[in-house]
């Protein structure tokens, strides 16, 4: 479900840097986003699964082999990086977005955009919106290059 929405990302911005993944921001982001939408498409698993599923995606979403992304999410967990913690927070809230029903918009009071929730996730425009705000935006800032990514956005 993620791959794809992070291919766009690459393309929008020519491409994203294997130091973009060890950024404790991305990190929070990206393996709190597994740890959900595992969860919400499979249930609850046990931590020896979870942390198999978390391996695995976290490849296939960055092409980054051998990380030591279990170690490294602990390591930021435990010492409580804010950064770390912002990208958690923010993961939490564009799963809102992702997992958002019709019923969800409505029962809210907030408008619904065509029927975009038909579509697939990642060609949805409140999906393309919220990723490139807690995404492709961070990316941008970190790069110091504002103005460049601003295009590519």
């Amino acid at each position: 479900m993620l791959v794809p929405i992070v291919e766009q990302s690459r393309a929008r911005l020519g491409g994203i840097s294997e130091a973009v993944w060890s950024d404790p921001y991305i990190t929070g982001l990206v393996v709190m986003l597994i740890s959900v939408v595992a969860r919400v498409e499979g249930g609850e698993f046990s931590e020896r699964a979870l942390f198999r599923i978390q391996h695995g995606a976290w490849h296939d979403i960055t092409s980054v082999r051998d990380s030591g992304i279990a170690e490294r999410f602990m390591l930021l967990n435990k010492g409580r990086d804010r950064d770390f913690e912002l990208g958690c927070h923010n993961a939490a809230a564009f799963a809102l977005v992702l997992f958002s029903t019709k019923e969800m918009l409505e029962g809210a009071g907030l408008p619904l955009v065509d029927t975009l929730l038909d579509s697939p996730v990642a060609q949805r425009e409140d999906v393309r919106e919220a990723w490139s705000q807690c995404f492709d935006a961070y990316i941008c800032a970190r790069a110091n290059d504002p103005v460049g990514c601003r295009d590519q956005l």
